[in-house]
C-alpha cells in the first residue's frame, strides 16, 4: 500500500514543473561550489557545459518553436559557452541561427573555447559567414535574442560597451531569453550594474538563484525556467548553513493539520490586539478580523472606552476588553486572559512607545508593527534590545532604515534583513514586492514572490500582522508563522485582484486559510471527505 502511495504521489509530482518543486535559493558562491564538487568527483566541465546548452536548446524548441531566426550574443566565459553550444544544436535542428562574439572569441579558454570552436565548426560546414557587429537593423529583422553574455558572474558594473548594447536589446522588440540570469543582474542581490537585459524567459540550472526573486532582477527574469539536473552533484544543501528558500513555492507544505474533534477555541490560539485611539481604530480592527479569519480560536481588541465604542459596532465575534491605564493593561494579560501572542502598532498613534514598552515588558509572543517602530525611530535600541526569537518586527524599507541606520538596505536587503535578525535576535519581516523573512536562530530565509502589486494599499500590512499572530498563537514558532502569514497575504491578494482594498483582503484570507485546512479535512470520525 506505501508503494501504491508513493508511487502515486511521485507521479504527482513529476508532472508539476520543476521551479515549484525546488525552493532553495542558490548564491553565486553555493552555484560555483557544487559545480566544483561536480568536476572534482569526475564530471567534465565540458559535459556539464554541453548539458545546459541542450537544457537552452530544448526549452527553445519547444517555447519559441516559431521564432525561425535566432541571433546568440556570447560573452567569453562559460555563459558564452553555453549560448554556442545551444546555438549548434539550434542550427542543427533547422533554426536560422547567427552567434555575435561579446569581445574577442579567440581568447576564449577551457570548454568555453571548445564550445566555441565547435560552432565555428558546424557553421563553416552550413555556410555561415561570421556575424558582423550587432545593430538596430539586425536586431529588427531577428525573431529571438539569446542572452549569453555574462550569466552569474558579474560583480561589478557593466562597461559601457555593455551598457550600450544592453540598451540596444532592450530598446528592441525582438523576444529575449537569457541563460542563467539576464546580463546586468546581480545574482546575489537582484540589483542591476547598471541596466540590465530585460528577458521574456530565463534558463537557469539547478536552483533558483537570489537575484531571480529579489527585485528589479526579477523584473528584468520575465518566466523562470528551471532545469534542476545537467549533471551537477545534488547534495549541497546538506552542508548550507545559512538556507535562502523561495517561500511561495515551498510554503503551503506547513498547512494545517485538520481541525480535531477535541479541539476547543483554546487549542486554536488566543490573539490580543492593541488598539489605538478612536480615530485610528480601524487598523487594529483590520488585524483583528484577519487573526480571527485565519484561524485563531479567539482574538481580543484591548483599548480605551471610546476607542472600544468604536470598535463595538463593527465586530460581534471580536471580544472587546477596556483599560484605563497601563498597569492595568498588564495585569489584564497576564492574570485575566490566557493570551498566546500580541499585535501591536496598527492605528496605535498617540502614547505609541509607552504603551509598546509596557508590552515588551511581558516578553510575551509579540508582532511589532507600523506605530509600535516608529514610535521609537530616535532611539532604535529601547525596542530592539528588548526582543527575543518569538517576536517579529515588520517594518518596510522606510522603518527599517530608521530602525538600522547602520544597515546598507540598498546594496544588499537579504544580508540586510540577515544582520538585523542577527543583531536583534528577533524574526524581521521586511514587507515589500519582495517580502523577506529572516531568524538567525534557525538560520533560514525566506523570500516571498507570490505578493500582487495591489497589496500596497493601506491597511494591508496590518492585515498581514493579524494573520502572523494568529499562526503564531495556533502553535507555529515565530519564523513558521511569519512564513506562513506572508504566503496567506499574498495568495489572498492574488485572490481579491486588482482594486481591492484592505478590507477585501481580510475576506479572502478566510478563503485562503479554508484552502488550506480543507486540503487535509477529516470529520468527527475521522473519515476523509471526498
Amino acid at each position: 500500500m506505501l508503494e501504491l502511495e508513493k508511487q502515486k504521489f511521485d507521479e504527482i509530482m513529476a508532472k508539476i514543473p520543476a521551479i515549484y518543486r525546488y525552493n532553495e535559493l542558490l548564491s553565486v558562491a553555493e552555484m560555483k561550489e557544487a559545480e566544483q564538487k561536480t568536476i572534482e568527483a569526475g564530471t567534465s566541465a565540458q559535459e556539464l557545459m554541453n548539458n545546459a546548452g541542450i537544457a537552452v536548446a530544448d526549452f527553445i524548441s519547444k517555447d519559441y518553436s516559431d521564432h525561425k531566426k535566432i541571433a546568440v550574443l556570447a560573452g567569453l566565459g562559460s555563459n558564452g559557452g553555453d549560448g554556442y553550444v545551444a546555438a549548434r544544436l539550434l542550427l542543427q535542428r533547422g533554426f536560422e541561427v547567427n552567434v555575435y562574439s561579446v569581445g574577442d572569441h579567440s581568447s576564449m579558454s577551457g570548454a568555453a573555447k571548445e564550445a566555441c570552436q565547435a560552432w565555428l565548426s558546424e557553421a563553416n560546414s552550413s555556410g555561415i559567414k561570421p556575424a558582423e557587429t550587432l545593430d538596430q537593423t539586425t536586431l529588427f529583422e531577428t525573431d529571438l535574442v539569446i542572452d549569453a553574455i555574462i550569466g552569474i558572474g558579474l560583480s561589478r558594473p557593466l562597461s559601457d560597451n555593455l551598457v550600450n548594447l544592453v540598451k540596444l536589446v532592450n530598446e528592441n522588440f525582438t523576444d529575449v531569453v537569457s541563460i542563467d540570469i539576464p546580463t546586468g543582474v546581480d545574482a546575489n542581490t537582484g540589483a542591476m550594474l547598471p541596466v540590465a537585459i530585460n528577458a521574456d524567459a530565463t534558463v537557469t540550472f539547478l536552483r533558483s538563484k537570489i537575484g531571480h526573486i529579489l527585485f528589479p532582477g526579477r523584473d528584468c527574469t520575465g518566466y523562470l525556467h528551471l532545469v534542476p539536473d545537467i549533471g551537477i552533484i545534488d547534495n549541497l544543501y546538506e552542508d548550507l548553513k545559512n538556507v535562502v528558500e523561495r517561500g511561495a513555492i515551498g510554503i503551503n507544505i506547513l498547512h494545517y493539520d485538520s481541525y480535531k474533534w477535541y479541539q476547543h477555541k483554546y487549542d486554536r490560539g488566543h490573539v490580543l490586539v492593541i488598539s489605538g485611539g478612536r480615530y485610528t481604530s480601524g487598523a487594529s480592527r483590520l488585524a483583528a478580523q484577519a487573526a480571527a479569519k485565519s484561524g485563531a480560536g479567539m482574538v481580543t481588541i484591548a483599548g480605551r472606552t471610546n476607542a472600544l465604542d468604536i470598535h463595538a459596532s463593527h465586530v460581534t465575534s471580536i471580544m472587546l476588553k477596556p483599560y484605563n491605564r497601563l498597569q492595568e493593561l498588564q495585569k489584564m494579560i497576564v492574570d485575566e486572559m490566557k493570551i498566546d501572542t500580541i499585535v501591536i502598532g496598527p492605528g496605535l498613534g498617540e502614547n505609541a512607545k509607552q504603551i509598546t514598552q509596557a508590552i515588551i515588558e511581558l516578553q510575551y509572543p509579540t508582532v511589532f508593527d507600523a506605530d509600535s517602530l516608529t514610535a521609537f525611530e530616535k532611539n532604535p535600541s529601547e525596542l530592539l534590545d528588548n526582543l527575543h526569537d518569538e517576536m517579529i518586527i515588520t517594518p518596510h524599507a522606510g522603518e527599517f532604515r530608521r530602525l538600522f541606520p547602520d544597515v546598507d538596505i540598498e546594496s544588499d536587503k537579504l544580508q540586510a534583513v540577515r544582520r538585523a535578525s542577527e543583531d536583534t535576535e528577533a524574526v524581521i519581516l521586511l514587507k515589500g514586492a519582495d517580502t523577506i523573512v529572516s531568524s538567525t536562530s534557525l538560520s533560514e530565509t525566506m523570500i516571498f514572490d507570490n505578493a500582487p502589486h495591489w497589496l500596497a494599499t493601506a491597511g494591508s500590512g496590518d492585515v498581514l500582522a493579524g494573520i502572523i499572530a494568529s499562526q503564531s498563537a495556533q502553535g507555529n514558532t515565530m519564523y513558521n508563522a511569519a512564513t506562513l502569514g506572508t504566503y496567506m497575504h499574498g495568495e489572498a491578494g492574488q485572490f481579491c485582484g486588482g482594486g481591492s482594498t484592505a478590507s477585501d483582503l481580510v475576506v479572502a484570507v478566510g478563503k485562503v486559510f479554508q484552502s488550506l485546512t480543507d486540503s487535509n479535512s477529516t470529520d468527527s470520525s475521522g473519515l476523509e471527505y471526498r
